[in-house]
């Protein structure tokens, strides 16, 4: 669907929330909100404007104020987005590769100093603390909202073909549905500094700024995929299918695989439920329609460990099978142990629908002279509203660590 003109969203199969609406029919007006309502986006000049706007000017902007001109401007109006006073609003379409770019209430802030050599620093030597990888882009599909709540259907069940005699016919069955309102959520960071380290560090401003954007981007990558805020529709991707206790999407992977020097028998079936795991005949024809996100830790055992019928690290395998394979620091733990969760598996065909990720509608950033003026200090927050709702849980499959004995 197209989101600028409030389509219809993709169906799918269970999510949360809602009764099953009967004979086929959809859920009763006038009980929520419009399908799709106020989405904006998908526009054929979008990917130009976005190219051609600059992250760094947006800082610059909310850093010494003025006006808002140029290409920056026109992406602004193209999403509906401005600039009001000390709010800037940055689409969040810059964020997904993002780099480094040249009333009075009492807050529990701590105070960000320059170091002690700060005097000697210059431009261009500053090194970012993170590197968002945009996995919620790969996984999940990410809608822009302008106002309001959005709704979302879910086909849980409806008609299978036939092939039927002469004369036959076939019956009509009822098609159930289910309903997930996706509501706004602050998504928030924060920093304070001192006016004098300003003076002494001109960067200061900018380069936390960046990094205040990168640290929304890597939390919304750990919501989307493992989950853990009850302010959110629906509990992370992993979360989920745990809660949801389902054999078919979760795989058990012997808990000698995790151990020290496991036995040829355990590498190889373990190496045989990662790729059940990945393909199913419908939402994944091949290992090239799924993509692999495990635990550092785990990657490190699978690029360890070989198959003993081929001496190839399993690793290997499923890349040359065309599976995509990488680590995120959002799943599983710093080591490997038994019964915990070590990767996740997102089966492609199908993804838009199966986890939406909703924002309202850009990235703000906010920059407060005046709560603490009196102190000599400025405070910078980076702010969005979003929401998750995972309603097609058969795209994905969780792999945790344990014996199904």
């Amino acid at each position: 669907a197209d989101p600028g003109k409030g389509g219809e969203p993709a169906a799918a199969d269970p999510g949360k929330g809602g009764e099953p609406g009967k004979g086929g029919e959809l859920p009763e007006p006038g009980k929520g909100p419009v399908v799709g309502a106020g989405l904006v986006g998908g526009r054929d000049k979008l990917p130009g404007l976005v190219a051609r706007a600059s992250l760094g000017r947006y800082i610059e902007l909310a850093a010494k104020g003025g006006a808002m001109d140029g290409a920056e401007l026109e992406l602004n109006q193209e999403l509906k987005a401005g600039v009001a006073g000390e709010r800037v609003c940055v689409p969040v379409e810059l964020l997904e590769t993002l780099a480094p770019d040249p009333a009075l209430e009492e807050f529990a802030d701590a105070i960000t100093s320059i170091p002690d050599k700060a005097p000697e620093v210059r431009a261009g030597v500053f090194v970012p603390r993170l590197f968002p990888s945009s996995v919620t882009a790969r996984i999940a599909q990410v809608e822009r909202v302008a106002a309001g709540e959005v709704t979302h259907l879910t086909l849980k069940s409806g008609a299978t073909g036939n092939i039927v005699a002469k004369d036959g016919r076939q019956d009509a069955v009822e098609a159930a549905w289910e309903v997930e309102v996706a509501k706004p959520a602050r998504l928030t960071a924060r920093y304070a500094y001192r006016r004098e380290d300003l003076a002494v560090l001109p960067q200061l401003d900018g380069r936390l700024r960046t990094d205040l954007n990168a640290a929304l981007m890597s939390k919304l990558d750990g919501a989307t995929l493992a989950g853990g805020y009850s302010q959110l529709s629906s509990n992370g991707i992993m979360a989920t299918l745990q809660g949801e206790d389902t054999t078919p999407n979760v795989t058990l992977l012997d808990d000698n695989i995790v151990k020290a020097n496991p036995a040829a028998a355990d590498i190889t079936a373990a190496y045989e439920a990662l790729v059940a795991s990945g393909l199913d005949g419908l939402y994944a024809e091949s290992l090239s329609d799924s993509e692999y996100i495990v635990s550092p830790a785990f990657l490190r055992r699978l690029m360890t460990l070989g198959l003993p019928a081929t001496e190839r690290l399993l690793s290997e395998h499923l890349r040359s099978e065309g599976a995509m394979l990488s680590a995120s620091q959002h799943v599983g733990t710093a080591a490997l142990a038994v019964d915990q969760n070590v990767g996740l598996v997102c089966r492609k065909r199908g993804r838009l629908g199966a986890c939406v990720v909703s924002i309202w509608p850009t990235i703000e950033l906010i920059r407060d002279f005046v709560t603490k003026a009196a102190e000599g200090q400025v405070l910078l927050t980076a702010e969005m509203l979003i929401d998750v709702t995972v309603q097609r849980t058969a795209n994905f499959n969780l792999l945790r660590s344990g014996s199904d004995d």
